[in-house]
């Protein structure tokens, strides 16, 4: 994955779910360099996991997702962070803590239906 303005953008769709997770998953085992969890209702969460140690995650309780309705997901990479977009707005962001470029896997997870993925 290459740092850069807007070079990688993982869009996702989903609907019902109580709780949603995307994983960006490194080669090395057990490490995640960016964790992006949703429970619905309630708060997102964001973190990294190293040598399957969890990071400091950092909590929001603004929440654009409604359990029931579909909905827009875009992580975009940048040069010093993640921003996360649901439905064309701006919601979150996350600085990278473990290279970008290291990531070789995402995972989305948990109570979801996925209808679309555009890697860009």
């Amino acid at each position: 994955m290459r740092k850069g303005p807007a070079q990688h953008a993982v869009c996702f769709a989903f609907s019902v779910s109580p709780e949603l997770h995307v994983d960006f998953h490194t080669e090395a085992n057990k490490t995640i360099a960016f964790h992006f969890r949703v429970c619905f209702g309630k708060r997102v969460v964001m973190n990294i996991r190293q040598g399957g140690k969890w990071g400091q995650e950092v909590q929001s309780t603004v929440m654009p997702f409604e359990n029931g309705h579909h909905f827009d997901l875009a992580i975009l990479v940048l040069l010093s962070e993640y921003q996360i977009t649901v439905n064309g707005r701006h919601c979150y962001t996350f600085p990278h803590r473990i290279d970008p470029g290291s990531v070789k896997m995402i995972r989305v997870w948990r109570d979801v239906s996925l209808t679309s993925v555009t890697v860009a």
